[in-house]
């Protein structure tokens, strides 16, 4: 059976190092190790990048921020040629997408379905499947 572990924001917090957040930067590199050398399929959401980036962002001091964004820079790069021990989530909604997902089911929430049909115009095909999906449950 085929295993796909997507990477959560924590994972990275700790690959990166982030000042103030990061205890378990050497096991989770030993980890990482580990998981490459087993048949494991790391994906790294793209959700789990950004938010990543948030952490890096809010670190206080400029220096320390410039570094840890440099590593970031690095797995970002590393990833897109492939020399990551990751890839990205291959069909993924971007950041947008997901918000107007969240905006989707709160009006089909406090909307009444009987006297609302509440759909999203676009043409976006990732989109419309989780959309299709969402109205057909």
């Amino acid at each position: 059976m085929r295993q796909v572990q997507l990477l959560d924001t924590s994972i990275i917090v700790e690959l990166l190092e982030v000042p103030g957040e990061s205890s378990r930067h050497v096991e989770t590199v030993t980890e990482l190790d580990r998981r490459s050398e087993s048949p494991i399929e790391l994906q790294m959401p793209v959700a789990s990048l950004v938010e990543a980036g948030g952490h890096v962002g809010r670190i206080v001091g400029g220096y320390q921020r410039r570094e840890c964004a440099s590593r970031l820079k690095a797995m970002v790069l590393g990833t897109l040629e492939r020399v990551a021990p990751w890839s990205f989530t291959r069909q993924f909604l971007e950041m947008g997408d997901l918000l107007i997902v969240a905006e989707f089911r709160r009006l089909r929430a406090n909307l009444d379905r009987r006297v609302v049909d509440v759909d999203v115009w676009t043409y976006d095909g990732n989109l419309r499947a989780v959309i299709d999906d969402l109205k057909s449950n």
